[in-house]
């Protein structure tokens, strides 16, 4: 398996012939999807994206309680990431600096990068999306980057009246508790007989 910054994807992706099997790589919707496609395809071997997201423990749980019909038929998802601080947690400029490069990383270090994990869960949990409404504020930071926060989008779920959103809020004063990057997401689902969410405070930083 190879995690790589989306920029990085089409060089990743070559033969492997002496395990006639092709790397996986981890991308962000609608970023290099055409040229990993095409680089794949020429390659000798199975390539396939995956959602890491989906594996975290109490993801996996939530899903589950879905699944077995404990929460009764899922009516709506809330979503939400919050960004802080955290005292001594200094992540190099090297590494950051792709994430807001719109040429290497796309436009959005967060709606497009975090999110594009985030909304994967929403399709995984309850279905296919029919129509989404969003509202992303873009600002300058340090170093001159633009981050996509505060943000809000809305969607509706395909033939159904269900409903999601996904709040996403720089909160810079504030402390979160975290082993790896200051930053928080959670997931509330609510179904006719009950609820079931996680957090994320403590899983380990994507990509």
């Amino acid at each position: 398996m190879l995690g790589t910054p989306f920029g990085l994807a089409k060089q990743t992706i070559a033969p492997r012939p002496e395990t006639r099997r092709g790397p996986d790589a981890r991308l962000a919707w609608g970023i290099w999807i055409a040229s990993a496609a095409a680089a794949a395809a020429a390659a000798e071997g199975c390539f396939r994206t995956f959602e890491n997201f989906q594996y975290y423990p109490p993801t996996a749980r939530a899903k589950g309680l879905l699944d077995s019909g404990a929460a009764g038929e899922p009516l709506s998802i809330r979503m939400k990431v919050v960004t802080g601080t955290k005292p001594g947690w200094e992540i190099p400029y090297e590494r950051w600096a792709w994430r807001f490069d719109p040429a290497r990383g796309g436009n959005g270090r967060i709606m497009l990068d975090y999110g594009s994990r985030t909304c994967a869960l929403a399709l995984h949990l309850m279905g296919d999306v029919e129509k989404v409404l969003s509202w992303i504020t873009y600002r300058t930071i340090q170093h001159g980057w633009t981050i996509d926060s505060p943000a809000l989008a809305m969607w509706k779920y395909r033939d159904a009246q269900k409903y999601g959103s996904f709040e996403v809020v720089s909160s810079d004063g504030m402390l979160i508790r975290s082993k790896y990057v200051p930053e928080d997401d959670w997931i509330e689902i609510t179904g006719s007989k009950g609820s079931s969410g996680s957090t994320a405070a403590a899983r380990p930083a994507a990509g």
